[in-house]
């Protein structure tokens, strides 16, 4: 979010770099996290960061981050479609950072096509502030 922000915002440099001036920088937003959704961000960015070239698993990670920071930063467009991640990971275990075996459960938990996770993920795709900073817009 804060990439798309600041290239919509901040003056461009030479090979694409950001100004961060002040002017610009002071500008962006850091949304408010509690203890809990950060600890469970930490976990989830933790395993992409460390297994992000190894599999799809990583890439389905990745996307639950993604939506998780977008609640952070859009709540009302995301409450408003009744999409509530950390509501719904309030309901499973996020694994601690070593656990191989039990992250690989906790995706086959949050993969399948019956979990609100699973349907949850899917809905984003239709929200317009998602769009827009991915790119698909």
């Amino acid at each position: 979010v804060s990439a798309w922000y600041a290239s919509k915002t901040f003056a461009t440099k030479e090979g694409g770099f950001f100004d961060f001036e002040p002017r610009y920088s002071s500008q962006l937003v850091v949304p408010d996290v509690t203890p809990k959704q950060q600890q469970i961000i930490e976990r989830v960015a933790a395993y992409v960061i460390r297994h992000q070239s190894e599999s799809t698993v990583a890439a389905y990670f990745e996307r639950l981050l993604n939506g998780m920071v977008y609640e952070l930063f859009f709540p009302d467009d995301l409450h408003a479609q009744k999409l509530r991640f950390f509501d719904l990971l309030a309901d499973v275990v996020v694994p601690e950072e070593s656990e191989k075996t039990a992250w690989a459960a906790f995706h086959e938990q949050i993969s399948n096509v019956n979990h609100p996770i699973y349907a949850a993920l899917f809905a984003l795709n239709g929200l317009e502030v998602v769009r827009i900073i991915e790119g698909r817009e």
